[in-house]
């Protein structure tokens, strides 16, 4: 089945959002936690969480971070409504009451300057139209001392889980692949945060690595996690028939074999960066 990838717009990442829902796998909350864990030794009391998604951040910072109040930005109005009543409806009132969600343009931040003390964007960066104009907005909304965590992957080699996806469905849908203004999630390198975060003002103060393996029996247990990884690749899966589905299964399996274990169970390398950029 063609589709097609309307990179930029408000409607594809409308249908990401709707195909992802709110649930988050294993991987999806360690990601989630890695973040959360270099924030909280920062003890912010205002945080933006931009490219919010379905909330998953933002809920677990304002949970780890009592003292917080998190506000969740997605260019996305149905993931904003998601989140909105995630928070409503599953939150502790002591969280719900310190989380709130908004519409907008990373570009274009509807916020005062100097209002925070943080702001983090996980698997948010490398899809922005501008990069360098999103970082300028995030220096201005950062008070002074303030920082930016930034999540990126390691080297395609270290991301197995993410590059299966495209091996299985580069090949087999048509329409599947990026704008040629839009950046691939490897090309935003560790030396490319460096670079760019300085450019910003906000010079890289700490960067983290993490790993860990994604663990899949079966072909729908690695789309399940995938879910939680690449949006865009999740949402090209799910809007697939049946039958077809059952073929890129085929696919996955022959592909992912290299990575099995005498059970069958492929573990699948998957790395990424926490940077840490510090606001003069």
């Amino acid at each position: 089945m063609d589709i097609e990838l309307d990179y930029f717009s408000q409607q594809h990442w409308n249908r990401v959002a709707e195909a992802r829902g709110t649930g988050s796998c294993d991987v999806g909350a360690e990601l989630a936690a890695s973040l959360v864990a270099t924030v909280a030794e920062a003890a912010p009391r205002s945080v933006l969480d931009i490219g919010s998604g379905n909330g998953a951040l933002a809920t677990a910072l304002a949970t780890a971070i009592p003292a917080a109040r998190v506000h969740g930005l997605d260019y996305s109005d149905a993931a904003v409504r998601l989140a909105t009543e995630t928070a409503r409806t599953q939150a502790a009132p002591e969280v719900r009451d310190r989380l709130s969600y908004s519409v907008g343009s990373a570009m274009e931040l509807p916020y005062e300057d100097g209002l925070f003390d943080a702001v983090t964007m996980l698997k948010t960066a490398w899809v922005l139209p501008d990069l360098p104009a999103a970082l300028a907005e995030c220096h201005r909304v950062l008070r002074p001392g303030g920082r930016l965590f930034l999540q990126s992957w390691c080297e395609p080699g270290e991301c197995v889980a993410l590059t299966l996806s495209g091996a299985v469905l580069g090949s087999a849908i048509n329409g599947f692949e990026l704008p040629d203004e839009a950046m691939a999630p490897f090309e935003l390198t560790a030396d490319l945060v460096t670079a760019e975060l300085a450019r910003a003002g906000l010079p890289v103060t700490d960067r983290r690595t993490f790993s860990r393996d994604v663990v899949a029996g079966t072909a729908a247990e690695y789309w399940e996690n995938l879910r939680s990884l690449a949006g865009t690749a999740y949402w090209a899966f799910a809007v697939q028939p049946p039958e077809f589905k059952a073929a890129l299964d085929a696919s996955w399996e022959e592909l992912s074999a290299e990575h099995a274990d005498p059970d069958g169970v492929r573990r699948l390398p998957l790395g990424w960066h926490v940077s840490v950029g510090g606001r003069d």
